[in-house]
């Protein structure tokens, strides 16, 4: 099984995006984006739910996503119900 993409749209206007990748038992959230004019209207609960609901539907248990600690993103992956994992500690080598 591939990655999963949605994209929401109205009337031909891309809103926003989502790259999730599947895992063996839950899949991972790669890449979130909604148009600064969408944010705030719904877009990515909806493209969140829609995600959500397809990895459930393909019997995945769990979904983990990455966000910068302190962002807006965090609050909205906590006001869904996501909480803060235990099992990673981030990083990360300059090359």
């Amino acid at each position: 099984m591939g990655k999963y993409f949605l994209v929401a749209e109205e009337e031909g206007r891309i809103l926003g995006c989502s790259v999730v990748e599947p895992l063996k038992r839950g899949v991972i959230g790669w890449w979130f984006a909604v148009a600064p004019s969408a944010r705030g209207k719904g877009v990515g609960s909806a493209l969140m739910d829609a995600t959500e609901r397809t990895a459930k539907r393909d019997g995945k248990y769990f979904f983990l996503v990455y966000s910068k600690a302190g962002s807006k993103a965090v609050q909205f992956y906590r006001k869904r119900g996501y909480a803060a994992g235990q099992n990673f500690t981030e990083l990360i080598k300059q090359l």
